[in-house]
C-alpha cells in the first residue's frame, strides 16, 4: 500500500513516499505549489534501495498531491551512499506506466571505473538497475 506524508515548516518543506510501510524517497527544499502538484525548489532528498541510499539534488522537484509522478528538474545530481557513483543530468521523470525513471537528455556517470556519457537514461522504481543511452565512455577511472 503506498503512502505519502509532508509537512511544513518556518525552514521549508519535507516530503517523503512509502510502499509497505518501506520508505522510498524522501525530498527537502523551499515549497511552491503549481495547479495539481507540488513543487519544491532547491529540492534535496534520498532514494532509499534494496542497495542503501542514493542522495539527490535538483533545482525543482514536483510531484502530484499524494507523492505519484515525481519529476527532477535542473542541475539533477545522485551519489550513491558509498560515494563511488555520482549521476548528473538536467531532467528525470517517472513513467507510471512502464514503472521507471527516465530522461532523454544528456546524461553523465562518474564513478571509480570510468566516466560516462550518454543522450538519455532509463533506470527502476529504485534506482538499483540504470541504463545509459548511447553510453560513450569519456575516460578511464582515476581521471
Amino acid at each position: 500500500q503506498p503512502g505519502f506524508s509532508s509537512s511544513e515548516s518556518m525552514n521549508g518543506f519535507s516530503a517523503r513516499k512509502t510502499r509497505g510501510g518501506k520508505i522510498l524517497w524522501k525530498i527537502t527544499g523551499a515549497k511552491l505549489i503549481k495547479k495539481d502538484k507540488i513543487t519544491v525548489s532547491g529540492a534535496s532528498g534520498i532514494f532509499y534501495n534494496s542497495d542503501g541510499e542514493m542522495f539527490l539534488k535538483s533545482d525543482r522537484a514536483s510531484f502530484k498531491e499524494d507523492g505519484s509522478a515525481l519529476e527532477l528538474e535542473g542541475n539533477v545530481y545522485f551519489k550513491d551512499v558509498s560515494g563511488k557513483t555520482e549521476l548528473y543530468m538536467e531532467d528525470l521523470k517517472w513513467d507510471e506506466q512502464k514503472k521507471l525513471y527516465y530522461t532523454d537528455n544528456k546524461v553523465k556517470q562518474v564513478s571509480e571505473e570510468a566516466v560516462i556519457t550518454g543522450s538519455g537514461l532509463r533506470a527502476d522504481k529504485d534506482l538499483n538497475r540504470v541504463e545509459i543511452l548511447e553510453p560513450n565512455v569519456v575516460s578511464g577511472g582515476g581521471s
